[in-house]
């Protein structure tokens, strides 16, 4: 038993690179995922030590900004932070002045 629980944690260690999600660049809308059993009050105000909140994506955990800081993002809790176009229409929308 032992064995297999080595092999697993082997095995996991050398394909968890290749499933993490693409990192957002730098000043690229982004959407910042704090765990799941944070309400979107306790995920917004720690994603503001990083930057301006935009928004929430489709759960509360998951806070969207127009632009943010990833190691302060992570120093605050993010457990994964990903282009918010990623997400599909969660980015937030370009807006237009009438002129």
């Amino acid at each position: 038993m032992r064995h297999a629980l080595t092999g697993a944690a082997l095995l996991l260690a050398a394909i968890a690179p290749m499933l993490a999600p693409p990192a957002a660049r730098s000043g690229e809308a982004v959407a910042a995922v704090f765990p799941p059993w944070w309400g979107g009050a306790r995920a917004a105000l720690a994603a503001t030590a990083a930057g301006p909140v935009a928004g929430f994506g489709g759960a509360g955990f998951v806070v969207l900004m127009p632009q943010a800081d990833p190691v302060a993002l992570r120093a605050a809790g993010a457990w994964w932070i990903l282009p918010a176009a990623l997400l599909g229409g969660c980015a937030p929308a370009a807006t237009e002045t009438a002129g």
